[in-house]
């Protein structure tokens, strides 16, 4: 991102086209698609919103993990900000949540693969 001032929370309206990619950059997250899958569906003042308050927590010293081995990313605490936040359908529609049983024979598979 060039432009500094676009990841300035100051600077942000909800209304931006370029709303995305600015909490993409405020965040340090590389998931862009998926935060314009959030703006989308919840809007831009939820988004901004959330946001500021994920600062709020980074600057108090941050978010541990589960296992507290280290802090979350400003871009976890955002994530699961959302998912706390709202229905569990609507996590469903923006994550694109499949059932955990569906998921693992796939992880069984990728540990067989060589490099």
């Amino acid at each position: 991102m060039s432009d500094i001032n676009l990841c300035n929370i100051e600077n942000l309206r909800p209304e931006d086209p370029n709303l995305a990619v600015a909490i993409a950059c405020l965040l340090g997250e590389p998931a862009v698609n998926l935060i314009s899958r959030i703006t989308t569906i919840l809007g831009g003042e939820f988004v901004i919103s959330t946001t500021k308050k994920v600062i709020a927590l980074q600057t108090e010293g941050g978010v541990p993990t589960l296992n507290g081995s280290r802090n979350r990313t400003s871009g976890g605490i955002f994530f699961s900000f959302v998912k706390k936040t709202i229905a569990r359908d609507i996590v469903k529609l923006i994550f694109n949540e499949k059932p955990r049983q569906a998921i693992e024979p796939l992880e069984a598979n990728f540990s067989k693969l060589t490099v």
